[in-house]
This record gives structure tokens, C-alpha cells and sequence, in this order.
């Protein structure tokens, strides 16, 4: 490897300026590249937080002209106990306003807006919820509520959060009993980003609140299904069996109901503002894919230009070489190495402008999350693909450059061949 540095820091110093461009125009590419990446990584993995996700699905009903997630609390309770198969249940209300709290902190009342939803218990064992402080079975009692982390930080410090009081100022509690004020049951670990698991307080939903109300159609049905099972046949056994007159509707046509695998729903598109579901369009996602390898592809074709338009000068001292002795398969090796070397630590610099955009907060409207040390997998490869761009690259110039004789290019001023010129030609 030292001969091929030696090279490369030789190289540069003969041809700052050359050098100079195909490394930021590279790191440039990486830098795009790996954003890209992230993104569609970020997106391509929803869901991948919850060890069950596989087993997860949300309930949908209709007919062959319309299907709705969007389901009456007593529908949702007959599905969750309508088979054996149905290893767990919740219900989730998105059509919830944020409600203003107030909280004791330094002997002093503070006061926050902060979402508050409901759901059956069930959740936190469908959704594995990790528990820093008291306990997931906290919700099974009226008055308690889960709490993420981040915003039990905010609302009492850094100091424990369990056991203390949160008061309801206004906005509508769905829990059992009629409470002016909750207690802290448990705080969890924030969700990352990508889950239509928000990071918001739960409470435990009251056995009474609309359990007869088949018109307040207001809730999403989220069921586990035992190993092994086939949703296929769940689902058939409930519309088959279920009473469909209840719904009090009066649509044309055959009612049936359907699960669809909670991974599938980014991919649906079905809320583009993201304030019911979060949603991603799959088109733009493809499209994403194609511009971040059209980058990389651009930045190759720069790099052997340049590396083409600089072989009249190399070649002289590459065939010296090739007098004193070296072969060409070496002098080809090296040169190869050389340009992975550059590529490799073009991607590193890109690294630090991805570092420093986000730092600036000029990444802001990335969704994905652009930390380090979240995506050492995407990093690890991104870098193994730079090894072989760089190789990839270097290839045909270092052929090229190596393929004359020593006595020609010892003779006197060289120049591209007319194939050379029409090689650079078609790259720009």
C-alpha cells in the first residue's frame, strides 16, 4: 500500500489542481449519495423498530367499491375477539387534538401542549415498548399513563418522572373514570421516526367510552396474529360470521374485511399531509434510488475524463518506469489503487460535509435520521462501494496510459490518440 500513496501524494502535488476537483467532485457525489441513501433507508425499514411488525396488521373493512380504516369502537372489539388466532388487539384514536397541561417543576406550575391518545393496554406488548422507568402494565389503571422520554425530559427535568402529576387543563380524557388530573405510570424509549407509532402519552381507553356506538366510526384496529397464522383466513372467518346489519349502514353491495401488514402502510400514500398516517410516495422513492446512483455514475464519468485528459502528461513518467523495469500488470495495479485510494477518500470528505450540513441544520428537511451512528450498516457499505468505484474509474485510464510503447513516449511530446479525443468527447 505505501508505493500507492506514495503515488498518490506525488500525483497531487504534480497536479494540484486536477486532483483538487475530482476529489470535491466526488465527495460531492458521495455526499448526495449518502444522504439519498439514509433517506430511502429510513424509509424502506418502517416499521423494522417493533421485533413483531411481521405479525402486525391494521383491520380495514368495505366493499369491492371501498375499503376504510377508519372503524366504531364496538366493531373493533368484536374483531379483536372474533378468532382464536388474534393473539392481541388495540385500539388507536388519530383524530386527537393537543391537549394543555400543566406540571409542578421548582415549586412553580409550568405548562405544556402535548398530544394525549388513547389505546387498549395490549399496546405496549404488540409494539414492545422499551421501559425506562415503572411499568407497561401502568395503563391498565385509569389515572396512570406512559410517557416517551423526551418528553418526560421536558416536562420534569431530568429527575425521575414516574409518579408524577400531570394536569388535565383542557382537552378530553378517554380513560376510566373522570379524572382532573394523571399520574405517570412509565416512560418509554422514543420510537424512532419511522413507525405509525407516534412518540405521544398514552392513556388506557374507559370499558365504557363509546363501547355501544357503532356510528362513531373514529378509530384504527391494530391486531397480532399468533406465529403462523394466515390473516387471509382470519379475516374471511369475520365476514363471514359478523353481523353486518350492526354497522347501521346502508352501502350497495357485499361488506368483508381485510388486513393489511402494517410494513405496507408508509408504501400507501393514503395521508400526504401526515397528520393521520405517516405516508410515502413509492414512485418518488424509485426515483430517489436513480438520482443517487445517477450522481455517482456522473462522478465516475468526471473522474476517468480527468484522468484521461491528464495521461499525455503521466505517460512519460509512467514509461520511465516501465524502462527501469516494472510491468505492466504492476504499473496497472498501481494506478488502480491509486484511483481507489482517491475515491475512498473523497467518500471520507463527503462524510464530513454530510457532518457539517447537518450540524448547520441545512438537512433539516430530511426526514431520515442522518446520525452516524445510526446507519453504520449504510456507511460500511457506501464505503466498500467506493473501493469499487474508484476501481471501476481507474480502470480504462490506467489500461490506457500503460498501453504504449516506452520508445515512442520516450521520443518526445505525446499526445491522445484520436480515439483518446473522441473518448473525451462522448464523457463530457
Amino acid at each position: 500500500m505505501n508505493p500507492i500513496v506514495r503515488n498518490f501524494v506525488s500525483v497531487f502535488r504534480r497536479f494540484r489542481l486536477a486532483m483538487s476537483l475530482n476529489i470535491l467532485g466526488l465527495a460531492a457525489a458521495f455526499a448526495a449519495f449518502v444522504v439519498i441513501m439514509m433517506q430511502i433507508s429510513y424509509e424502506r425499514g418502517f416499521e423494522d423498530c417493533h421485533p413483531n411488525a411481521d405479525r402486525i396488521y391494521r383491520v380495514e373493512f368495505g366493499t369491492e367499491q371501498w375499503e376504510s380504516f377508519i372503524l366504531a369502537r364496538p366493531f373493533v372489539y368484536s374483531f379483536v375477539h372474533s378468532s382464536p388466532q388474534i393473539e392481541a388487539g388495540t385500539i388507536l384514536c388519530p383524530y386527537m387534538d393537543k391537549s394543555y397541561i400543566t406540571v409542578e417543576r421548582n415549586g412553580a406550575k409550568a405548562g405544556f401542549n402535548e398530544m394525549i391518545t388513547t389505546c387498549y393496554p395490549e399496546i405496549t406488548r404488540m409494539f414492545d415498548f422499551q421501559i425506562l422507568e415503572g411499568s407497561a402494565d401502568c395503563l391498565q389503571e385509569g389515572d396512570k399513563v406512559l410517557v416517551p422520554e423526551s418528553t418526560a425530559r421536558k416536562l420534569f427535568g431530568e429527575g425521575p418522572a414516574v409518579g408524577k402529576q400531570i394536569n388535565l387543563e383542557t382537552g378530553t380524557l378517554r380513560t376510566k373514570g373522570d379524572y382532573k388530573f394523571l399520574v405517570v405510570g412509565g416512560v418509554y424509549k422514543d420510537f424512532p421516526g419511522n413507525t405509525q407509532i407516534n412518540n405521544f402519552i398514552y392513556t388506557g381507553m374507559g370499558d365504557d367510552f363509546t363501547k355501544d356506538d357503532w356510528r362513531s366510526q373514529n378509530y384504527f384496529c391494530y391486531v397480532m396474529l399468533r406465529p403462523g397464522a394466515d390473516p387471509q383466513s382470519v379475516a374471511d372467518n369475520f365476514s363471514r360470521t359478523f353481523d353486518f346489519n350492526l354497522l347501521q349502514r346502508n352501502d350497495e353491495g357485499e361488506y368483508h374485511i381485510s388486513l393489511t401488514p402494517i410494513k405496507d402502510i408508509y408504501y400507501l400514500n393514503e395521508s400526504q399531509d401526515g397528520q393521520v398516517l405517516k405516508s410515502g410516495d413509492p414512485d418518488m422513492a424509485r426515483l430517489l434510488i436513480f438520482i443517487a446512483f445517477l450522481v455517482i455514475l456522473i462522478a465516475c464519468i468526471n473522474y476517468t475524463n480527468i484522468y484521461t485528459a491528464l495521461a499525455p502528461i503521466r505517460i512519460r513518467s509512467i514509461n520511465t518506469q516501465k524502462v527501469l523495469g516494472s510491468t505492466d500488470g504492476a504499473l496497472r495495479r498501481s494506478l488502480v489503487g491509486e484511483a481507489m485510494l482517491v475515491s475512498f477518500f473523497s467518500y471520507l470528505l463527503g462524510l464530513v460535509i454530510v457532518f457539517y450540513l447537518r450540524e448547520f441544520g441545512l438537512l433539516d428537511f430530511v426526514k431520515a435520521d442522518i446520525d452516524f451512528g445510526s446507519n453504520l450498516g449504510l456507511l460500511a457499505l457506501a464505503a466498500g462501494f467506493s473501493l469499487v468505484i474508484g476501481a471501476v474509474a481507474g480502470l480504462y485510464p490506467s489500461y490506457y496510459v500503460t498501453s504504449f510503447p516506452p520508445a515512442l513516449v520516450l521520443k518526445g511530446s505525446f499526445g491522445l490518440s484520436p480515439t483518446g479525443r473522441r473518448l473525451r468527447t462522448v464523457l463530457v
